[in-house]
């Protein structure tokens, strides 16, 4: 790996800020891997939000979002549920409810990964169950 030259590096970004928006070809779960990253890393170090750099990342992948995904699919659901960290915070009513959520469409989802569709609602599922695992309401 060649050692970057930061100096030059900080001229080039500041040529970009006058350059049109880029195009380019991503898939929809590129796009959508890339906006849970991002909220990932806000989630693991909120103070960043106030970055100057983390300002226009954020701005960037809600872009992403709204331009990419219709508003009522569960995909758009997940990503919004990515960007309010507050719903983490699980009561145990919220717990028993995404449980019997998970254990209701367990068969559907089988049946949507059969058929090659319904992908963000098998992922909706898999995310409802890390957040409960790591509060440790799995073990019960």
């Amino acid at each position: 790996m060649k050692k970057p030259d930061f100096e030059k590096c900080a001229q080039e970004l500041d040529e970009m800020q006058i350059l049109p928006p880029a195009s380019i070809e991503v898939s929809l779960l590129g796009s959508f891997a890339i906006i849970t990253l991002i909220q990932a890393a806000i989630q693991q170090q909120p103070e960043i939000v106030e970055d100057g750099w983390a300002k226009i990342g954020i701005a960037a992948t809600r872009q992403l979002q709204k331009d990419l995904f219709n508003p009522d699919s569960e995909a758009d659901k997940v990503l919004e549920f990515g960007w309010h960290p507050e719903a983490y915070i699980a009561t145990p009513a919220v717990v028993a409810a995404m449980l019997q959520d998970i254990a209701a469409r367990q068969s559907e989802g089988d049946k949507i990964i059969e058929n090659n569709a319904g992908f963000a609602e098998t992922l909706s599922q898999l995310m409802s169950r890390r957040i409960l695992e790591s509060q440790g309401y799995l073990d019960m």
